[in-house]
């Protein structure tokens, strides 16, 4: 991967991932978003946060052990007028080379 800058406004409780040439990612960044929530849980002391970005709320906690980032589905990105994170042509072939015979919420450890 390339390396990728995060934006956090704390604010306006949203953040923002740049690539390193300056350009805003087109996808949400999985190591990306654990540094947010890292960073956010050591400035504030709070383990729960829930961001928006371009792409819908995420919600990040940390349960003193590990870091957990819970991604918006791509249809609630694009309802709530974020970019789809999967085109909709590239969805089946993805699920297809993931051996998961249909869409489904799915947990990464």
């Amino acid at each position: 991967g390339q390396p990728t800058t995060s934006f956090v406004d704390e604010a306006a409780a949203s953040f923002r991932i740049f690539s390193a040439d300056g350009s805003e990612m087109p996808i949400l960044s999985g190591h990306s978003s654990l540094g947010v929530a890292a960073a956010l849980t050591a400035r504030t002391g709070a383990r729960e946060h829930l961001l928006s970005s371009a792409y819908g709320e995420v919600a990040m906690t940390y349960d003193g052990e590990r870091y957990e980032v819970a991604f918006p589905a791509a249809e609630a990105g694009a309802a709530a007028g974020g970019a789809p994170l999967v085109a909709e042509t590239a969805l089946a072939p993805l699920l297809e080379a993931l051996g998961v015979a249909e869409q489904t919420d799915a947990v990464v450890a």
